[in-house]
């Protein structure tokens, strides 16, 4: 018997058809080997981006998780600050309640002010001396020069003595209002001497703002009165 149990004698085209069949399971069992080794990188391949897509998948958990804190925090925080701006809000409008208040009290206690002054009278370059009555002075200039004498609660002089020896103004406080006006109706016919009104600072600030207005009113003929901290020119108020 030959190689691989071959009987002596047989057909040969037996033997080309087994040779030709052996040949192509050997062809086909090496071409499945290449297959079966060509497999494994895929697999490999396949593995590590398994790997990959759970550990991607596992951050994207953390991340879902901390945008799901983040968004509840800013929830807290936006709820904070509509409460802030409320508060805000608040806080600006009672400051402005107040604020509104304040001026109309500030006004009040101006108007109480140039009322308690309405009383009262300057009068200026009244010749100064030591030991002097100041009250009996004003009464003996306006006795004389208007031919009546009102009636007054007080008389003294304003400020420290200058340095250069000008008298200081007298401030005079009458008894009655409608002699003081009399005063001021009269003061032209005084002479000597000169009368302002007491004003208080903010309108004697005010008065010289407008000293210029009052100038050009009066050389055009109209009649400028200052009055309350105002203004008026012909009786209409001025407004600047």
């Amino acid at each position: 018997m030959s190689k691989r149990g071959k009987k002596q004698g047989s057909d040969p085209e037996e033997e080309s058809f087994e040779s030709f069949v052996r040949g192509k399971l050997e062809d086909l069992c090496s071409d499945i080997e290449e297959l079966r080794k060509g497999q494994t990188k895929p697999l490999t391949d396949v593995e590590k981006l398994q790997v990959k897509a759970d550990k991607n998948s596992t951050t994207l958990d953390d991340l879902k998780t901390k945008f799901d804190y983040l968004e509840q925090k800013y929830e807290v925080l936006n709820g904070e600050v509509y409460n802030a701006q409320k508060r805000v809000d608040e806080l600006t409008a009672s400051i402005q309640s107040h604020a509104t208040k304040m001026e109309a009290l500030y006004e009040r206690v101006l108007g109480l002010e140039r009322y308690s002054r309405g009383y009262n009278l300057r009068f200026h370059n009244v010749p100064e001396s030591s030991q002097e009555d100041c009250l009996k002075k004003i009464k003996d200039k306006l006795a004389a020069q208007l031919g009546w004498e009102p009636e007054l609660e007080n008389a003294h002089r304003e400020g420290n003595i200058r340095a250069d020896r000008k008298p200081r103004p007298i401030l005079c406080k009458f008894l009655y209002r409608p002699e003081r006006f009399q005063v001021i109706r009269n003061r032209r016919d005084l002479s000597g001497i000169w009368v302002t009104e007491d004003l208080i600072y903010e309108d004697r600030l005010r008065k010289k703002q407008v000293k210029d207005v009052m100038k050009s009113a009066y050389e055009a003929g109209k009649k400028p009165r200052f009055r309350q901290g105002k203004l008026y020119i012909d009786g209409v108020l001025h407004e600047g």
